[in-house]
């Protein structure tokens, strides 16, 4: 039964850190992934004090985020049925980079509109 079974290599944390910074494609899907996640999180925070502050009562805040989320769910689906075709015809640095240019654009917007 464990005849046909390959032992798997188990890396500590500092060598699985060695392993991601030396393969460039690896660090830097690591780099994208971490960016995206403090870019996300900091501007989740600031966005939903403005939303809160503009609408100050909990049923009009959760109306707002409730009609946000299904704004949100249905743009995923179609960015995932588009997605897969945006890799066949641009390169992978192409389709990575539309998340950044997005977030910023989107957080440029949104910061000289508080003026």
């Amino acid at each position: 039964m464990g005849e046909g079974k390959v032992k798997k290599a188990k890396l500590s944390m500092i060598e699985s850190f060695k392993f991601i910074l030396q393969s460039p494609y690896l660090g830097l899907i690591a780099m994208l992934v971490l960016a995206y996640g403090v870019s996300v999180n900091f501007f989740d925070v600031i966005w939903k004090g403005q939303v809160a502050i503009a609408f100050p009562t909990e049923v009009e805040f959760n109306s707002v985020m409730g009609g946000l989320s299904t704004v949100k769910g249905g743009i995923a689906v179609v960015l995932m049925l588009v997605g897969s075709n945006l890799l066949r015809k641009f390169s992978w640095r192409t389709c990575a980079l539309i998340t950044p240019v997005v977030l910023i654009t989107g957080s440029l917007i949104f910061f000289s509109v508080q003026g």
